[in-house]
């Protein structure tokens, strides 16, 4: 019976020490496999700032879709200005129509959150074509400075904005 049990005594401690060691090399590992965090904001693309690009000239509707439905002509005619104090000026035919735009700035990324994206809101009151365009756009990452394209925040909407220049 006392050599059962030594024996017994000696498989624990082997046990006892296979265990530790296990659990030391999976600290080790887990602790080389952290990276840290980098406090920078990251951009999540190369989208030009809607805020220098916007003001820089006169704007018009290229492109106006609807899920399937292109209702571009709705626009045909009609320029845009926007200012950078915020004031957007729509005109047709000698007519104006005077609004807002705002934007944020997107690409701002946090340890572990999904990139934000870049927007712009438009406001030009209810009159028509304009109510169609009243909303927040995000701002398309194939956008260029004298291309500016929009898809609408809500996907179901399934809408598409482009301005150019």
């Amino acid at each position: 019976m006392g050599i059962v049990r030594i024996d017994i005594v000696l498989i624990r401690i082997m046990l006892m020490k296979t265990i530790l060691n296990l659990g030391l090399w999976l600290s080790v590992i887990g602790l080389l496999s952290c990276q840290k965090a980098d406090d920078a904001a990251t951009p999540a693309s190369t989208v030009p700032d809607v805020t220098t690009i916007l003001p820089a000239g006169s704007w018009s509707v290229n492109l106006y879709r609807q899920r399937t439905e292109d209702k571009s002509s709705d626009f045909k005619g009609i320029t845009f200005a926007f200012a950078a104090n915020g004031i957007v000026v729509a005109t047709d035919k000698g007519k104006t129509t005077q609004g807002t735009w705002s934007s944020t700035p997107g690409g701002v990324t946090y340890y572990g959150a999904a990139p934000s994206v870049a927007t712009l809101t438009i406001n030009l009151g209810t009159e028509k074509p304009y109510d169609r365009i009243n909303k927040t756009w995000n701002v398309n990452a194939t956008t260029l400075s004298s291309d500016l394209k929009l898809d609408n925040k809500e996907p179901l909407d399934d809408e598409h904005l482009e301005f150019i220049r």
